[in-house]
């Protein structure tokens, strides 16, 4: 019966890519959401997220106008290419400490998140043109808390992505460089709704607070990147991305106190810009690549510290002089492919996703670890892939708050060369 299951599995593959071209349809469709802290929170690309983000050295499909655009030039044809994600279970768990007690609340969420969507044309033999649109991050959750003295529900929804061309000359045989240029665009809204036992301390007496923010950033970013075949096996990549030249946003916010004893509170608005970047980041990829039967990859990832005036800050969103901060931080991806027959090959990876949270914005710092593992499917033109995506992260971030994040994903994806 072994005998019969590459044919089984090349059925299936079939089905996987007629799904992904529907998907296409529903790509512009779906809303989009982001966390500030941890970069890698979505991993790009289909071989490159079932190989845990270990892409700079390869980078030889659309992906890599995200991971280094000099892989771009090593594409021999036109392509299309799309990946997404479709979380099965997605779980962060909050506890937070006061002099009065301990609150959890938990968010949860399954959600189908279209991750990466290309195009490349051979502009001749050494110069490909590419455009992308790339989902760069996501959060959605709504959560509660319910308990004797407090009644809080919140809902958060965040987004960002990247679209933008993306050129990359092939100077030799072995050596290649590109960049890309993408507009960076960023959307949120935050609210939150509390009812809890009055500060007072008279029985009965209780206390609501409702606060909303809105947010929206749109800015300038790229990323250059060089890849060198320094053997048939051997390779090696770098990129580097730019800081977001912020060009455009807005951010507003209120908030509204109401005590039964105290009684009410003016209402406190506030109306900025709003300003989401992305920091300097750059990129170093090695791999060992043995064309149709294994590949080893590693990549050290660097992202610079991030210092800016944001007035009314998501986070501070009543404070005209609120800054936002970020830490300089390292994170690390290996990766591995491995053909089991002609057309099929097993993936695997592992990557960090460690926070960038400064000290002041401490209570939101989890550093998250991860792992996925899925498998190929190359025959004629197409490359296609199904796999899994799990990550992990538990950080007691302050004295008044404990993260537990858990994110299970299935990835879907796949590039069609076309034409001659």
């Amino acid at each position: 019966m072994l005998y019969l299951l590459p044919n089984i599995l090349e059925k299936i593959m079939i089905r996987i890519n007629s799904l992904v071209l529907v998907i296409i349809t529903i790509f512009l469709t779906q809303p989009l959401f982001a966390d500030m802290w941890n970069h890698r929170n979505l991993l790009v690309g289909e071989r490159g997220a079932m190989m845990g983000g270990a892409y700079t050295a390869l980078s030889e499909d659309i992906s890599g106008a995200f991971y280094n655009p000099g892989g771009l030039g090593f594409i021999s044809k036109p392509a299309l290419s799309l990946t997404t994600n479709i979380y099965g279970y997605r779980n962060w768990d909050l506890n937070t400490y006061d002099s009065r007690g301990v609150d959890n609340i938990q968010f949860e969420r399954f959600e189908l998140i279209p991750g990466t969507l290309g195009i490349s044309f051979n502009l001749s033999e050494n110069l490909v043109l590419a455009y992308s649109i790339i989902q760069s991050d996501t959060i959605k959750f709504d959560g509660s808390i319910t308990s004797q003295r407090k009644v809080e529900t919140m809902s958060i929804n965040f987004d960002s992505f990247l679209t933008g061309p993306s050129l990359a000359y092939k100077i030799s045989d072995k050596l290649a460089v590109g960049v890309s240029v993408f507009y960076h665009y960023f959307q949120g809204k935050f609210t939150s709704f509390r009812d809890e036992v009055s500060f007072s301390g008279v029985p009965g007496a209780r206390s609501t607070v409702r606060q909303e923010n809105q947010a929206t950033s749109g800015g300038i970013t790229s990323v250059l990147g060089f890849k060198w075949n320094v053997t048939n096996e051997f390779k090696l990549g770098l990129s580097y991305g730019s800081e977001t030249i912020h060009t455009n946003g807005t951010s507003t916010g209120s908030r509204v106190d109401n005590d039964t004893f105290y009684g009410p509170s003016p209402i406190e608005t506030s109306s900025g810009e709003g300003d989401v970047r992305l920091p300097h980041r750059v990129a170093l990829g090695l791999a060992y690549d043995v064309k149709n039967k294994f590949t080893v990859s590693v990549d050290v990832l660097y992202n610079f510290e991030l210092d800016y005036p944001y007035p009314y800050h998501r986070f501070d969103p009543l404070n005209p002089n609120s800054r936002h901060y970020e830490k300089g931080q390292f994170n690390l991806s290996v990766g591995g492919e491995a053909f089991i027959s002609k057309s099929f090959a097993l993936r695997a990876g592992f990557f960090t996703n460690r926070s960038t949270a400064a000290e002041e914005w401490q209570n939101f710092e989890v550093d998250i670890y991860g792992g996925a593992f899925g498998i190929g499917y190359v025959k004629d033109g197409l490359s296609s892939g199904i796999g899994v995506n799990v990550s992990y992260g538990s950080e007691d971030s302050s004295p008044f708050m404990h993260w537990k994040r858990l994110e299970i994903s299935i990835i879907i994806g796949g590039t069609v060369l076309f034409g001659s």
